[in-house]
């Protein structure tokens, strides 16, 4: 790849475009198409994992984002991503858990699975 190559979002996601058609992953249709012909593609890609795609050339989008759920939330930003729902190796990804984001992404996703619905701080 060309130097700056993966500095370039169009870029990652061209490939991760590339790499989701060689895994079976439906396409991302952009916002821009119509609404009713997004699929929901990205239940397709918590299955897989950041060593999967970085075999199939993608090693170098790695350099800039640690975890597959973050090139994802990078390249397709349109969508929700839940990193709770990626494979147990993926968020063991390093950094993973350091993510505040991720901590509390994980913590509203129990806290509603409990219906809990507010948390007061004096209650720690």
């Amino acid at each position: 790849m060309p130097h700056g190559f993966w500095a370039n979002v169009t870029n990652q996601r061209s490939m991760l475009d590339k790499i989701g058609k060689e895994l079976g992953i439906k396409k991302v249709l952009s916002l821009q198409q119509k609404f009713c012909l997004i699929f929901r593609q990205e239940e397709d890609w918590y299955a897989q994992s950041r060593l999967e795609v970085a075999k199939r050339g993608a090693q170098g989008l790695f350099r800039i984002h640690d975890t597959l759920c973050q090139a994802l939330q990078h390249a397709y930003p349109e969508f929700t991503w839940d990193a709770s729902k990626f494979s147990e190796v993926e968020r063991q990804s390093p950094g993973f858990w350091s993510d505040v984001k991720n901590q509390r992404e994980l913590m509203d996703k129990i806290g509603k699975d409990l219906g809990i619905k507010q948390v007061h701080p004096a209650q720690f």
